[in-house]
This record gives structure tokens, C-alpha cells and sequence, in this order.
């Protein structure tokens, strides 16, 4: 019956209905002359913090009347029964409210004891419970920020929202890999704001700010982290990128150059990334004078270079 209610119990927490309740009774046999039918093994399956109550019943099936005693727990989870204290006539029943707040997320099986006068062993209710906490989801599975240029940053916002009944206190950081961890870098990312309160339904926006420190490939993963409860993973990635251009040749060669006669030659640049690149050319160089004493020649070649800046 136990290893049946814990596949039970397993169940109906993956699933995302808050309240169910499910009763099973339990007999228990005592001495002749105190035989009592009694215990309930319960299931529920509902929000921590969020009290809860049960009506059970307690039979005494003795040949006498019984006095009863339930303690009450209070480590972590609380469960009671009101009342607590009372006298069953044979063959009666007594109603009872079980009242149950859970403390922890998870399954959780609970034991309550019950004191019976004249009797050494206590009656134990067993109560197998999932509870669940609050639950807090991103808009968007993942942030692509597109590209960017090295020293410029970037800023996009998401909406986070609390899909239960409870409050849920947040965190949103980064998951540090294990190479920062050990060269101790800096994160290039940060959100604003980084934890909060969220009531019951409700949603804020934050914002995720990346500020790159080199040209990259990056990507990471932001965690959102909720207290006592459930939370989700958010995938940030960028491209990093400094304009780069190339010149297609290096060399313009004239074939033909006439002394006071302009020439018109032309060179293909080639900008090499996907962002925009601004560029100009410095000035040419001076060429080398030739030896006062040598004798100018009819034909003359010259080598000119230029400087192109990006």
C-alpha cells in the first residue's frame, strides 16, 4: 500500500493541479479489549504555506469507551487535528478536521501520533503529501542579441511572471562556467533589476544589459531562481565583431604614364563582417629624390604606397 502511494503520489505532483485529496483506511488491530478501526492515509497535493484542511474520522470499535490525545507537528510542516482531545463511546465515531501547511516543496510522507488512555502504543496517521511552491516562468526561452560592434552594448528586456497563488522571491544571474570560475573574469553580463518580490499573478519586466570585453562568439545561461519554489534557465547569445576591410589587390599598376597627363585607376575594398565599416586614406609618400648626379632618364618607374584606415 505504501510503495502504491508513493508511485501515486509521484503522479499527481507532475501534474499541475493544486488540490487533490485522496483517502484510504487503514486497520489497525488492538487487544481484544480495545479494538479500534480507524486511520486514514491521506494525499494531497497543494501549495506550501497555503493551510489545508481535511475531514477525517475516528472509530472505536472497543468494547469500551476510549480517550484520545493527538500530538501536534510542527518541524518544518505543520499538522494538527482539532480538537485534539476527546472521548469516543463504543461503536461511535468522532469527525475530525486535519489541518495540514506545508513547509517544503516535494513528497513528503508524515506521521501524527495519537495517545490513547490504557493503551501503550499510540494510533499513527500516516499522511502522504506533495506540496507544491510557487512557480515563476520568462516570456521567451531564449535572447539572441544579434550583432554587435566591439565597445557598444546591448539592452533587451523580458517579462517575468508568476503563474501561482503564492509569492515568489526571485533571482536572475548568470550560471558561471567552470572557466571563469577559475580565471575569475568579470561578467559581461547584468540584469537590472537582479531579484525581487513577485505577489501572486503577477509579472515585472528586467532588463539584460551585455557590454562585451572582446571580439566573440558568446553565449550563456541565466538562471532564475525562485525560494521554495520552481524556476527555468533563459540562453543569451551575441555576436561580437570589429568592422574589418581588405583590399581584393594590392597593386595598381600603370602601364602608361604621360608627364602632365592625369590617370584614373581603380581598386575594389572588400569589408570582410556584416557591420558597417567607415574608411579613409592617408596621404601618399613621398617618393625618394634621385642623386643630383645622375642623369634623368627618358622613362622612369615609381613606386607609390597609401594607408587605409578603417
Amino acid at each position: 500500500v505504501v510503495d502504491a502511494f508513493h508511485d501515486l503520489c509521484s503522479h499527481i505532483y507532475s501534474h499541475e493541479n493544486h488540490y487533490s485529496v485522496v483517502l484510504i483506511i487503514l486497520i489497525q488491530t488492538f487487544p481484544s479489549l480495545l479494538n479500534m478501526c480507524i486511520l486514514f492515509l491521506l494525499f494531497f497535493s497543494f501549495l506550501i504555506s497555503a493551510p489545508s484542511v481535511s475531514h477525517v474520522q475516528m472509530w472505536n470499535n472497543s468494547r469500551t469507551h476510549v480517550v484520545f490525545h493527538w500530538e501536534r507537528l510542527s518541524d518544518h510542516h505543520i499538522m494538527e487535528v482539532e480538537p485534539p482531545t476527546g472521548v469516543i463511546e463504543m461503536n461511535e465515531c468522532c469527525d475530525l478536521e486535519l489541518a495540514l501547511t506545508g513547509g517544503e516543496p516535494g513528497s513528503h510522507s508524515l506521521r501524527l501520533d495519537c495517545r490513547i488512555e490504557h493503551h501503550d502504543e499510540p494510533v499513527t496517521l500516516v499522511v502522504q503529501a506533495a506540496f507544491k511552491g510557487p512557480r515563476v516562468c520568462i516570456n521567451i526561452p531564449s535572447l539572441d542579441l544579434g550583432l554587435l560592434r566591439l565597445g557598444d552594448h546591448a539592452k533587451s528586456t523580458v517579462h517575468i511572471t508568476n503563474t501561482s497563488h503564492l509569492a515568489a522571491s526571485w533571482a536572475l544571474q548568470e550560471v558561471p562556467d567552470r572557466r571563469q570560475e577559475l580565471s575569475r573574469e568579470v561578467s559581461q553580463i547584468s540584469v537590472e533589476p537582479c531579484r525581487g518580490l513577485l505577489p501572486p499573478l503577477g509579472g515585472c519586466n528586467v532588463d539584460v544589459v551585455f557590454r562585451p570585453s572582446v571580439c566573440q562568439r558568446f553565449h550563456t545561461i541565466l538562471e532564475l531562481a525562485v525560494d521554495r519554489g520552481c524556476g527555468c534557465h533563459l540562453s543569451v547569445q551575441a555576436n561580437v565583431q570589429l568592422p574589418q576591410v581588405c583590399l581584393l589587390s594590392c597593386e595598381l599598376v600603370f602601364s602608361e604614364l604621360y608627364v602632365g597627363v592625369p590617370a584614373r585607376g581603380t581598386v575594389r575594398l572588400f569589408n570582410q563582417t556584416l557591420l558597417p565599416a567607415s574608411f579613409c586614406w592617408g596621404e601618399v609618400s613621398t617618393p625618394p629624390l634621385a642623386a643630383p648626379h645622375s642623369r634623368p632618364a627618358r622613362r622612369q618607374e615609381h613606386v607609390h604606397s597609401a594607408r587605409l584606415s578603417v
